[in-house]
């Protein structure tokens, strides 16, 4: 999400139990995976949606360096039992 206010909208809408995390990752590891993807966006698009979605954080920061997997596993750590 670019603004926050569509985050709050969109939680408002929720009607069940909900929980919020953003994903972090240097401008340098956003670019990198941009680049290996088979259609890609270039290096002005990768670091023009990075400015704007780092602009705020809402929720839980989860570092998202690593593989998808550890991201997964730190999410799970992050909910509610």
């Amino acid at each position: 999400f670019y603004w926050q206010s569509q985050i709050e909208d969109l939680i408002h809408r929720l009607d069940y139990p909900h929980e919020v995390f953003t994903l972090t990752a240097p401008v340098e590891v956003c670019i990198q995976r941009d680049a290996d993807r088979e259609k890609t966006h270039g290096i002005d698009a990768a670091g023009a949606v990075y400015d704007k979605s780092t602009s705020f954080t809402y929720g839980v920061p989860i570092d998202a360096t690593g593989s998808v997997e550890s991201c997964i596993e730190e999410i799970k750590k992050n909910l509610p039992t």
